[in-house]
């Protein structure tokens, strides 16, 4: 998906933003909007799947237009308050270096709550030591009531946590597995040691706040830190939002002849309404037509228009004529951002999507594009994290300081250089990923 608007559109949206980050009161209330809106998305998205009747489909429409209308909020607060607050520090520190700078940022803007994602991992080792402390078997988990009331307690609040809009939810199965997974490991001492790990980061991170004695500084690192949360939280409720329409797009693919459930995905909400609720055929023939498509709005449109295939043709040539002008690396060195520190030895894993779940094994090193909540049970497996894209709220930095792993990020290149089986070292003390030895 691309979206195309004008500069002058796209200067003004960060100006506000930026004006907005700089005033502690004004953001606040932009945080509170956010969750309220993320809070309502949930409780619709509940409703629907329940009961997709007319009320509950026009209530979650409305609710998840009100938080979509904020999709770019965290990436604008990630790119520009980052900006701004490098170059506060760079006015701050004259002489320190990068390595140095981004090890500093990374400790400021570190958040002061799990991030929804990080709370799955430590509720599913809360429910291993529950069933280790009464003797339980995870296989006889249904056996016990107490602990089959955890568990689908479990289920419930984190099943659709990497459906990550087109991809499945976790079934009991799943979840099972990664309990079964979780007997190799002294699950008490690994729950310590993410709390731990949080608790003192959080320290860090006032600390060195205090020490600056910098309002500026201090309300840009904060910004940051509640945008990291904003971040993970809008991923958390659109997994959820993703899941509750399902029922009712295979009922509908189901009524119009349709194998696919994602074909409604080609239909407006409005478009839905009218071939469900009104028994309006004619949207069913609008499917096999619509393949490409695109939306416009514009002052002088009242809404949007739908534009044609025609029409839609400069913006895909646009799109094509965008070239990729990143450099491969030479001498066998790659260079990105730091998120985490550390440093380690591992074989290099290119993992873009589900399907390459099963080529990784405990320790490797994954090197994607950008990670994304699906990547979680490896996310806790792995040696250290390398990916193409991403800031300092990015998941892939956020979640590697949560579990405390080695990660670097933004090396636009990482998966067009290394390969699988490569043996690499990650030096996030660095910002560098060396290859040591390429598989044959």
């Amino acid at each position: 998906m691309f979206a195309h608007h004008s500069q002058d559109n796209s200067d003004n949206y960060h100006k506000k933003i930026c004006e907005i980050c700089l005033n502690p009161a004004k953001f606040g209330k932009l945080q509170s909007a956010y969750q309220k809106h993320g809070n309502n998305l949930l409780g619709a998205s509940d409703a629907l799947e329940k009961k997709a009747g007319e009320r509950e489909y026009k209530n979650y429409i409305k609710a998840n237009l009100n938080l979509s209308a904020g999709l770019y909020i965290t990436t604008a607060i990630g790119r520009l308050v980052h900006g701004l607050l490098v170059d506060k520090l760079r006015l701050y520190y004259p002489n320190i270096g990068q390595n140095e700078l981004e090890f500093l940022v990374a400790e400021i803007t570190y958040p002061p709550k799990h991030t929804p994602l990080v709370e799955s991992r430590l509720d599913l080792l809360d429910l291993c030591i529950y069933l280790r402390k009464h003797g339980i078997k995870t296989n006889n988990i249904k056996k016990f009531p107490k602990a089959s009331e955890i568990f689908e307690k479990y289920y419930a609040k984190y099943h659709f946590v990497p459906v990550n809009f087109n991809e499945d939810p976790w079934t009991r199965k799943d979840i099972m597995k990664q309990l079964m997974a979780l007997n190799k490991y002294d699950c008490k001492k690994e729950k310590e040691n993410i709390l731990q790990n949080h608790k003192e980061k959080i320290k860090i991170a006032k600390r060195k706040l205090k020490e600056k004695k910098n309002a500026e500084i201090t309300q840009l690192a904060e910004v940051l830190q509640v945008g990291t949360i904003l971040n993970e939280y809008r991923k958390y409720v659109f997994c959820r939002a993703s899941l509750a329409y399902r029922p009712l797009f295979k009922e509908i693919a189901l009524d119009n002849e349709s194998k696919d459930w994602r074909d409604c995905w080609k239909l407006t909400p409005e478009e839905i309404f009218k071939l469900h609720f009104e028994n309006d055929k004619k949207i069913a023939r609008i499917i096999k037509n619509r393949d490409w498509t695109g939306i416009i709005y514009a002052d002088a449109l009242p809404g949007y228009k739908i534009l044609t295939k025609k029409e839609i043709v400069p913006f895909i040539d646009e799109i094509n004529s965008i070239k990729d002008e990143d450099k491969i690396s030479v001498g066998g060195e790659i260079k990105g951002m730091i998120a985490n520190k550390g440093k380690i030895v591992g074989t290099a894993k290119i993992i873009l999507e589900k399907k390459d779940f099963g080529k990784f094994k405990d320790g490797d090193i994954i090197v994607t594009a950008m990670t994304s909540v699906d990547f979680i049970p490896l996310m806790e497996r792995a040696g250290a994290f390398v990916t193409n894209e991403g800031g300092i709220t990015s998941h892939a930095s956020i979640v590697s300081r949560e579990l405390n792993k080695p990660c670097i990020i933004g090396t636009k290149i990482a998966t067009k250089v290394l390969h699988d089986g490569d043996l690499v070292e990650v030096d996030a003390d660095r910002g560098i990923i060396k290859i040591i030895k390429r598989k044959k």
